[in-house]
């Protein structure tokens, strides 16, 4: 027997509608579902469902299960984007601050269930599959963006996309968020995206930081120096680098001098001792620098024994998008 879905879609057409995306994901539903029978997590979804969309989200233009959790999109035109907006970004703290018990009255539900939920939230232009006005599904960038951004959600909170309008979030709603430059797969993976985050509750991941892909080390032009040279240069020397790192800290100074003997001379031919160490990365209005403690690798080279005069090689690395270097 074919599904409606089936039946439908000869007769389906593609049309484009902005919308703003919100979608939620309850955190440990997996867990829950592998333990609880199967009539419990089924009756847990039903009435999740019912209270979100009868106290939070109602009457959303298009609302799809996604197993643990919910697609909701709401469409907006000029004059009704402000007001979309907030509302999205207002409700969805709502609906976080008061998951733990949103079926707490709920007489049925006598065994623990998930208590902890992420949404993320993007918006823009969407295709819509209809037929006749039933919307058969949506596709399109931001219900992509709003997914990646609810997968950093975690262990709960809101992530919501920079580019949806700040300007248009409630100020009081604003200031429980906290900027970041975020990396997101299929969507921002060499380039950071800008999200805001629900302060508090989000704890963005290491791997958010850090470029999607391949990256290679790239390696500054060495200083040339003498002892004496890397005296003068005190506590915080501050190195122009011609790239931004891929991590803020993994930049290396490599420190290198002719090897010596026992007895503090310097060995034949052509051995050289290195000595790495670690950086301060500073974004200092847009250029990229290195702080080195040279105060520091003046002690390690004095206690190796190297002399005034002797030459000293600085090089720094870090490593950097692959493409960067093309």
């Amino acid at each position: 027997m074919r599904s409606w879905f089936e039946e439908q879609l000869p007769n389906a057409t593609g049309r484009s509608r902005f919308v703003v995306a919100v979608f939620l994901d309850v955190r440990g539903f997996s867990r829950f579902a592998g333990l609880a029978e199967s009539v419990e997590a089924a009756f847990f979804l039903k009435k999740m469902y019912q209270r979100i969309l009868e106290r939070y989200f109602s009457e959303p233009d298009f609302v799809k299960p996604t197993g643990d959790g919910l697609m909701l999109l709401y469409s907006y035109e000029e004059d009704t984007l402000g007001d979309t907006v907030k509302m999205a970004v207002s409700q969805s703290c709502r609906l976080v601050d008061s998951f733990a018990t949103l079926l707490a009255d709920e007489p049925m539900l006598n065994f623990e269930v998930p208590h902890l939920l992420g949404i993320g939230i993007a918006r823009g232009a969407a295709t819509e599959l209809v037929v006749d006005d039933s919307s058969l599904d949506y596709s399109g960038r931001p219900l992509n963006l709003a997914a990646r951004l609810m997968d950093l959600a975690r262990p709960q909170g809101v992530v919501f996309d920079k580019a949806i309008g700040v300007d248009l979030v409630d100020p009081a709603n604003l200031t429980r968020f906290t900027e970041a430059q975020v990396y997101l797969r299929g969507i921002a993976e060499l380039e950071p995206h800008a999200v805001f985050s629900l302060t508090g509750s989000t704890v963005l991941p290491d791997s958010a930081f850090q470029p999607i892909g391949r990256y290679v080390w790239f390696n500054e032009k060495p200083d040339k120096l003498t002892l004496a040279q890397v005296r003068t240069r005190g506590k915080r020397w501050h190195h122009a680098l011609s790239h931004m790192p891929v991590l803020a800290q993994g930049i290396q100074a490599l420190v290198t001098t002719p090897a010596r003997t026992a007895s503090g001379r310097k060995s034949q031919g052509a051995a050289q001792s290195r000595w790495p160490f670690p950086l301060e990365y500073l974004d200092d209005g847009g250029n990229n620098m290195a702080i080195l403690n040279y105060e520091l690798v003046t002690t390690v080279l004095e206690g190796y024994g190297v002399k005034a005069n002797s030459p000293v090689s600085v090089a720094i690395r870090y490593k950097i998008p692959e493409k960067a270097t093309g």
